[in-house]
């Protein structure tokens, strides 16, 4: 069987082609609100610990950061006034006298973010590996796929935008209060799995797919419910494959919508390659592949955290390519 005739067998459906994909997209959004909570909640205790770490002696068993003026200027509350206290004061949530941020994020003089009316970004990008039980490993890389055997690998970019707003500060406790930290927040999240298929028919498609999900969550849906439901943007799409093993339809398949006669294998596999280009978080290349058992099949995908362009195709960073190799796969239909 010719390479192009091939081709023509693999079939792809989206998520509104029959029920089930419908719970896959369920799972997805709600795996996607999970790495979105759990990120922001790293940050805040990333940016806690560092705090600690750095006044070891005043800070660790303190009942209130407020005590320590020359460190927390409590009397300052937005960031406009404590960028006007010049050098050496940074509007992190509170108005700290020492070099902070949080995610990467900070209003102060001397990082030049002088505008407290604008927003900030901060972008990051994370890779996973799933295995049969869905269990996930975080910071997956080429050699960890080349030691297991991993069924998939996910690849997500997040943007976290903070809001000049933000505040976690108890004033009246000196103590770091998370409300005002997930009110200033908004999130976006472009991810992108490339699996070899699920067992269980309700865990996602039941061949080696693709998929590519948007996920947006607007300021103030980390921690108001009419929000998150008003303003969140979700969209998923499956690509999957199957072959025909035969039909008795001289026509083609496409000529009925009875699918008597028809017989057809789905393509399932694991992750072969994963291969990792650029250290930075925002600028980073993945390459992964899927391919079904004997490497009938293989699906190659390729994303970039900023863009990149492969063969002539020039995509932006919320797009992958997938190129799809058949090899040798048997047809005894008409």
């Amino acid at each position: 069987m010719s390479t192009i005739a091939a081709l023509t067998v693999l079939c792809l459906y989206g998520v509104e082609a029959n029920t089930p994909s419908k719970k896959w997209t369920q799972k997805n959004v709600a795996k996607g609100h999970s790495i979105a909570r759990k990120n922001i909640d790293g940050h805040l205790e990333r940016h806690l610990t560092n705090v600690k770490s750095a006044h070891p002696v005043e800070l660790q068993n303190t009942a209130g950061f407020c005590q320590y003026t020359s460190m927390f200027d409590c009397n300052v509350t937005t960031c406009a006034a404590c960028v006007a206290k010049g050098t050496g004061w940074y509007w992190v949530g509170y108005c700290a006298g020492f070099q902070a941020d949080i995610a990467g994020v900070a209003w102060s003089v001397d990082n030049g973010m002088t505008d407290c009316t604008a927003s900030q970004k901060s972008r990051e990008w994370t890779v996973r590996c799933e295995d049969s039980n869905a269990e996930e490993t975080d910071n997956c890389n080429s050699t960890l796929a080349s030691i297991y055997n991993f069924s998939g690998v996910s690849m997500s970019r997040m943007d976290t935008t903070i809001h000049p707003d933000i505040s976690i500060m108890d004033y009246t406790t000196g103590q770091i209060e998370v409300t005002g930290f997930y009110n200033s927040l908004e999130f976006e999240l472009v991810s992108f799995m490339l699996h070899g298929g699920h067992s269980v028919y309700t865990e996602g498609p039941p061949a080696l797919y693709q998929m590519a999900g948007y996920m947006y969550i607007p300021k103030g849906g980390f921690s108001q419910t009419s929000a998150r439901l008003k303003g969140s943007s979700t969209y998923v799409v499956f690509d999957s494959g199957y072959k025909y093993d035969q039909a008795s339809y001289t026509s083609g398949v496409g000529s009925t919508t009875s699918f008597s006669g028809v017989s057809f294998t789905n393509l399932r596999g694991s992750l072969s390659s994963l291969t990792l280009l650029g250290g930075a978080s925002a600028n980073k290349n993945v390459t992964s592949e899927v391919c079904s058992s004997g490497n009938g099949v293989c699906l190659s995908m390729t994303v970039s955290s900023q863009g990149f362009t492969k063969e002539g195709l020039t995509l932006d960073d919320s797009s992958s390519k997938v190129d799809v190799y058949v090899n040798n796969i048997a047809y005894t239909g008409k």
